[in-house]
């Protein structure tokens, strides 16, 4: 081949790889844009985006958007640390065990809503896979590092319930018994006919609630366990009286109260389990908070907060954290 040929080949070749290498370039993606790095380790805005999404609200300020975003950031934040440190201490869950907890989430829903959820929440079945994995290992991790070292002893039990008493209490309570029917002529009559039938055995008979075989009988509760028409009602009656009908979106209701109880102290002794646990919680939060604390203390966080405003539309200085 002659020299000049030889030549003006390579130069050719040296170009088509140029032209190649611009325009590659041209066409590649811009990289995605971090809104904060942990130790180094980017979380992008499309992250948390998709948390944002959860919280759509067409009518917030710029102030609230960034706020809200604030608050989502520090969350993902605080989950990259962890996990890095699930990692870090070799914390894993099996594809079995995750599978299991999914399954067990799935079971309190049909079919159709568990889909419907998942798509409201932006989650694919991978994801959700990915992310109650996530979950659990955090879970070990704040487990491992919140066990008591040692039981609580006997006068710090008792200063706990000393500081704590209210806690302790038995709030005042009620023992009631009620028929619900369709029709308020339905419970007019049966009121009438109270008068010389047994309540229970009314109940038995016509009340369409769940406890009607066991003579309409709620057994003891206290104030706020109940829907607010029970404490408005039952909390207002005298033993061994009845109220009048009442409406509500579960129908027609009769109630009787059968007795009451007064609110009253638990001695130290009589709660004394209770303030075990009580304390032993207690602790393991504090415990779990200083774990955190030291955590955020060690890593390097830098927030992006021009990033922040940017992507959920609020670059003014004002609405800027």
């Amino acid at each position: 081949m002659h020299p000049r040929a030889a030549r003006l080949r390579a130069l050719g070749a040296l170009a088509a790889i140029a032209l190649g290498a611009c325009s590659r370039s041209a066409t590649e993606p811009t990289p995605p844009e971090a809104v904060a790095t942990v130790d180094g380790a980017p979380i992008f805005a499309y992250q948390l985006q998709r948390e944002l999404r959860r919280f759509h609200a067409p009518d917030a300020t710029a102030k609230s958007r960034v706020e809200v975003a604030s608050a989502l950031l520090e969350n993902l934040i605080l989950e990259k640390l962890l996990l890095a440190e699930a990692d870090r201490e070799q914390i894993a869950v099996a594809a079995e065990e995750t599978a299991e907890e999914i399954e067990r989430v799935a079971r309190g829903y049909r079919p159709r809503d568990f889909q419907e959820m998942l798509h409201r929440n932006y989650l694919t079945p991978g994801l959700l896979g990915e992310r109650v994995s996530e979950r659990m290992r955090i879970e070990r991790l704040l487990s491992s590092h919140a066990a008591a070292s040692q039981p609580a002893s006997d006068d710090e039990l008792r200063a706990y319930y000393e500081a704590n008493r209210g806690r302790f209490s038995v709030p005042e309570q009620v023992h009631a018994r009620q028929i619900v029917v369709r029709t308020r002529e339905e419970a007019e009559q049966l009121r009438e006919r109270a008068a010389k039938t047994a309540f229970e055995e009314l109940a038995r008979n016509y009340s369409i609630a769940p406890e009607a075989s066991q003579g309409g009988d709620l057994g003891f509760f206290g104030r706020g366990v109940m829907p607010p028409i029970f404490d408005q009602i039952c909390f207002a009656l005298e033993p061994g009286t009845m109220s009048d009908v009442v409406p509500s979106e579960y129908g027609y209701h009769l109630f009787k109260l059968v007795e009451k109880r007064a609110a009253e102290q638990r001695s130290f002794d009589e709660a004394r389990e209770d303030v075990a646990l009580e304390l032993a919680k207690e602790r393991r939060r504090q415990a779990v908070q200083r774990y955190l604390a030291e955590l955020q203390q060690r890593a390097k966080i830098v927030r992006q907060v021009d990033a922040l405003a940017r992507l959920v539309g609020a670059e003014n200085a004002e609405a800027t954290p």
